[in-house]
């Protein structure tokens, strides 16, 4: 869905927003792997957009659903950390940033173990 999405031409943001809105009247917005992926994509982009507000709802968005549907220890849930941890720590919040780049590094070598290449960006 996203990919055809950018074949399309349009914006990023758009594109995104597109994907989210078809995927929630599809799917609904609380129990979707799909739903979470574009609310994370979008809110990474948000992030390196300077606009924190909007990136911190898709991304704890996201969190959530991810960890209803699959539990505390998977990478799904662990690249959202990541991107959480990214945005607070350009919002300047060095103790949210760390708990949660920790809680992701944790997850990843829990799923990986701890020769994994994933764990060399940490």
């Amino acid at each position: 869905m996203i990919e055809s999405l950018r074949k399309t031409g349009g914006s990023s943001q758009t594109n995104l927003q597109s994907a989210l809105d078809i995927y929630t009247r599809v799917y609904g917005h609380d129990d979707h792997a799909d739903v979470a992926r574009v609310l994370t994509e979008l809110g990474a982009l948000y992030r390196r957009r300077g606009r924190f507000d909007e990136a911190q709802t898709n991304l704890q968005s996201a969190l959530d659903i991810y960890t209803r549907v699959h539990g505390h220890d998977d990478t799904a849930v662990a690249w959202v950390l990541t991107e959480l941890g990214a945005l607070y720590r350009r919002r300047g919040q060095l103790d949210l940033a760390q708990t949660n780049l920790q809680s992701a590094l944790d997850t990843y070598t829990r799923v990986y173990g701890h020769d994994h290449p994933t764990l060399l960006g940490f």
